[in-house]
């Protein structure tokens, strides 16, 4: 076993368990046999590039991000996160439109 066998692996099983994917799911999406993501999920067996896009594909993900080793930040925090800060940035708007409206309009 590969060291970047277990990456891709490791990798691979927390992007379909972050999407909600059964490993069944995921072979069909990508287009290969449940056994082979098993072993690819076990880091028993290397993808070819080709299964690396097909997997990266089914996941919605960049392929190189199947590559990148140490704990990636959650895709559903980073959603979390961005709609956080899009709602604030909204309230802002909002203060700064009322503030606009009341020095123009009251006059």
């Amino acid at each position: 076993m590969g060291h970047i066998q277990k990456v891709i692996g490791n990798n691979v099983k927390n992007a379909r368990t972050q999407a909600g994917y059964t490993q069944q799911v995921l072979a069909e999406k990508a287009d290969i046999s449940i056994p082979f993501l098993a072993q690819i999920e076990n880091g028993s067996r290397g993808p070819s590039l080709e299964v690396v896009e097909k997997l990266a594909a089914a996941l919605q993900i960049k392929p190189y991000q199947l590559l990148l080793e140490g704990k990636a930040e959650p895709l559903a925090d980073r959603r979390n996160i961005i709609t956080g800060y899009s709602k604030d940035l909204r309230k802002e708007i909002d203060k700064v439109i009322k503030q606009i409206e009341r020095k123009h309009l009251s006059d």
